[in-house]
Order: structure tokens, then C-alpha cells, then sequence
């Protein structure tokens, strides 16, 4: 994965302790020091590893989190949602020259978190909103069509056992989170739920205790933490190697797959000609000549 460095700044502040001025007056035997003004931090520069906004934009809800942090620590966010207009340039020309100094800093921190294909869509624009604003159009679209692709992944995702656990859970949660990001939370609890109905059968045991348990036990993290513990358990009885255990089970997954019932006829998987061509026998009294083969007529099966 591309990644891009974005300078960040930080600041350090010095001892809080004061320490006495050099200048004080002395009456009575009493030394009155003028207290000393207190340092100001120093700014210390550090660089943020961002991942690049990749060609087909799929990482685009993460790589918009972290590229929102990193420019609400530098103080540049205003200037990308649009906060903080432009001043006008001859009434308050030293505002607006300021206004054009963040704005470009806003770009750079923009352009450099991009990779080839996003960067073209956006070489035009000229200020950073319009560049963050046509990125969510691009790679995000209308929340509402958005909101429909993500609902109908996050009820047809199905887990299977031949890959870990926690790749699966972390996509469900993945697409949660995406959702509450365009005003359409999810709880707790539905995450919760979701998750364990997705069990395939050989979870039962689990889905049953977990379907039984109340109260906070209920909540996403701990659903997700008994699931892993209880993966974990059985690698560890299957001999502790966690490849060597998802490869047994792809392998007891692809031998239920061989063993499903082949037709009689063409002796393909799945299906039976005899259902397949049952519908041609209500045209075979008015319309022989329409049977697409005569082979079909042939067929034991079909023709009872």
C-alpha cells in the first residue's frame, strides 16, 4: 500500500516552573522578584504516515477519517469544510493574502494523500473545499444511494469458515461505522447482533450462549471477543497451527461441494434436466418442432 508523509506540528511546552529575573528591588530586607514571562512552547514538526487514496477510491471512508485528523491538528480543517471564507481582497487584503497562504497549505496536504487516478479528477479545482468536495462526490456519491449499497452488503455478507474471523467481523464493523457516517446508525446492540447471526452452523453452541446472555455482556466487543477466544480454542485443539487449520477446513469445504447431487442425464452438478425440460412437455402436443433438441425427447426421465 502507498503511503505519504504529512508534516504535522506539535507543541512542547517548557518547565512550568519559573525561575527568578535577573532585575529586583530590594526594601526592607525584602527581595521582590519580578516574575518572569513564561516561555513560549516550542513548535516541534513530526510527519503523519497517511496511506494514499488509492485508484478505485475503496478506502476512501478511512483515508477520509485519517486525512480529517491530520488537518484538524494543523489547523487547516476550516479551510476544507468551508468554514472560513475567502476575505475580500480589496477591502482586507492582508486577510485574504493569509486566506491564500492556508489554502495552499490545505492543497499540498490534500494532493499529497493521493495517488494517480484521484489526483487527475481534481487537478482543476483551485481551492481545497472544492477539491474535498468533488473527492466525496466521486468515490462516496449520495448518501442515499450510498446508504442503500451499504445496507444491502451489510445484510448479505456472509462469514465462512475456511478464512480468520476477525478479517469478517472487522468488515461488518467497517461498514457500521460507514453508515453512522452518513446519519444512518447502527447500535451497539444490532452490531452485536448482527454479528453472531452470521455464524455459520458449526458456531451454534456459541450463537445459542450468546443469544441467552444479558446485560452488558451483550455489547459488540464482548460478542466479538468470545468469538475470536472461541476460534482460537479450536486451532489450538486442531494442533495449533492456524494455517495448517483453515486449510483442512477449505479442503472439508470443497469435498461438500463435490458431493452434491449430479444429474442423471449430462451429469452436471446442481440441477436435473428432467425439471429443466418438464416445462417443454406442455408444448410437445401443439408444438413438437419447438423442443430445442431432440436429445431432450430421448431422455428416459423426460419423457414419463
Amino acid at each position: 500500500m502507498s503511503t505519504c508523509y504529512i508534516c504535522a506540528t506539535s507543541g512542547s511546552h517548557a518547565d512550568p516552573t519559573n525561575t527568578p529575573s535577573d532585575s529586583g528591588t530590594q526594601t526592607n530586607n525584602t527581595t521582590t522578584t519580578t516574575p518572569a514571562t513564561p516561555a513560549k512552547p516550542q513548535l516541534q514538526h513530526g510527519k503523519y504516515k497517511v496511506p494514499l487514496l488509492n485508484d478505485n477510491g475503496d478506502d476512501y471512508t478511512h483515508w477520509c477519517k485519517m486525512v480529517t485528523l491530520v488537518l484538524e491538528h494543523r489547523g487547516f480543517w476550516d479551510m476544507v469544510d468551508g468554514t472560513t471564507p475567502a476575505p475580500n481582497s480589496t477591502t482586507n487584503p492582508n486577510a485574504y493574502q493569509d486566506w491564500c497562504r492556508r489554502n495552499k497549505e490545505a492543497q499540498i496536504q490534500l494532493l499529497l494523500a493521493l495517488s494517480h487516478a484521484p489526483h487527475n479528477h481534481v487537478l482543476n479545482d483551485k481551492t481545497s473545499k472544492e477539491i474535498w468536495d468533488l473527492l466525496k462526490i466521486q468515490y462516496q456519491g449520495d448518501d442515499n444511494l450510498r446508504q442503500h449499497y451499504l445496507l444491502e452488503r451489510l445484510f448479505t455478507l456472509a462469514f465462512c469458515n475456511v478464512e480468520p474471523m476477525e478479517p469478517q467481523i472487522s468488515e461488518v464493523v467497517s461498514i457500521t461505522h460507514q453508515l453512522t457516517d452518513i446519519s444512518f446508525p447502527i447500535t451497539d446492540q444490532l452490531l452485536a447482533s448482527t454479528v453472531r447471526v452470521k455464524l455459520l452452523e458449526s458456531w451454534n453452541t456459541l450463537k445459542t450462549v450468546l443469544a441467552n446472555t444479558g446485560g452488558s455482556k451483550q455489547m459488540s466487543k464482548n460478542v466479538i471477543s468470545q468469538i475470536l477466544a472461541e476460534e482460537s480454542r479450536h486451532i489450538w485443539a486442531a494442533g495449533r497451527d492456524a494455517m495448517a487449520y483453515f486449510a483442512k477446513s477449505l479442503g472439508k469445504a470443497k469435498k461438500k461441494q463435490d458431493n452434491r447431487k449430479k444429474c442423471t442425464h449430462c451429469k452436471r452438478k446442481s440441477h436435473d434436466c428432467y425439471i429443466l425440460t418438464l416445462p417443454l412437455l406442455f408444448l410437445l402436443p401443439l408444438h413438437p418442432t419447438m423442443l430445442p433438441s431432440s436429445r431432450l425427447l430421448t431422455h428416459g426421465t423426460a419423457l414419463l
